[in-house]
């Protein structure tokens, strides 16, 4: 491995000190661990508990997420206790940039198309486990 790599993975997995742990998004469907991927971080699910849908009460109309699936992708720091990546939407099919901030138990996962602006901020809980 180059120097220049090791460097580059070194200062993302020790920037990554907020992602530690495991995250539930809103839907309460999967628990996401975050480590290094080539030059970035990435999201991985780590339990599936449930296949609840994302735009709604009822299940998924989608095939339930499945261990080691990435759900957060290229994710490097952007500012102070930032981050910027790739979602998947799992239902849709589609990946959309996001913006990710840790704030201690919880974190804000912003997916967006074009700007931030055009997106929605979930909320997403640090758990025990």
């Amino acid at each position: 491995m180059g120097t220049g790599l090791a460097l580059t993975l070194a200062g993302a997995a020790g920037a990554a000190d907020g992602l530690d742990g495991r995250w539930v998004p809103p839907t309460g469907n999967v628990e996401i661990v975050f480590a290094p991927c080539g030059p970035a971080m990435c999201g991985s699910v780590a339990r599936v508990m449930a296949n609840r849908s994302m735009a709604g009460a009822g299940a998924s109309a989608a095939a339930p997420a499945q261990i080691g699936m990435k759900i957060i992708t290229a994710l490097h720091p952007a500012g102070a206790g930032k981050w910027k990546g790739k979602l998947f939407d799992r239902e849709r099919g589609k990946t959309y940039d996001c913006l990710v901030e840790p704030m201690g138990a919880t974190m804000s996962v912003r997916p967006y198309v074009v700007l931030p602006v055009f997106g929605k901020t979930l909320t997403w809980t640090r758990t025990a486990s």
